[in-house]
């Protein structure tokens, strides 16, 4: 939804709460509140919205696999950046293909 890539998150609820209003699409925009609820940080409205969403048809296994993909994105923040991969850019007047070469790390 387009207020959500804004960061207007208020009226993107608002808009998501009148189409559940008017029972339009509730599975997504169940999920859509869900979402912004996890990004605000407030656990009992996501799983309120994800509950809703789970009663459903096709919601069971459209929850999981949200809940699974949450899962997923905060083990990856919570991990350690690698190590050993160079982010800064190759001088101007080297050769790219062996600064390249020489920068990612071999696997044993």
């Amino acid at each position: 939804m387009a207020y959500m890539g804004l960061n207007r998150l208020d009226e993107a609820k608002a808009i998501l709460n009148q189409a559940l209003e008017r029972k339009l699409n509730p599975l997504g925009n169940h999920l859509q509140l869900a979402a912004i609820a996890w990004v605000q940080n407030d656990a009992a409205e996501m799983e309120k919205h994800l509950e809703a969403a789970k009663q459903l048809p096709g919601g069971e296994m459209t929850v999981s696999g949200t809940r699974s993909a949450s899962l997923l994105a905060v083990d990856k923040l919570k991990r350690p950046a690698i190590s050993g991969r160079s982010r800064e850019k190759p001088p101007s007047d080297c050769d790219y293909k062996k600064w390249r070469a020489a920068s990612i790390p071999r696997r044993p």
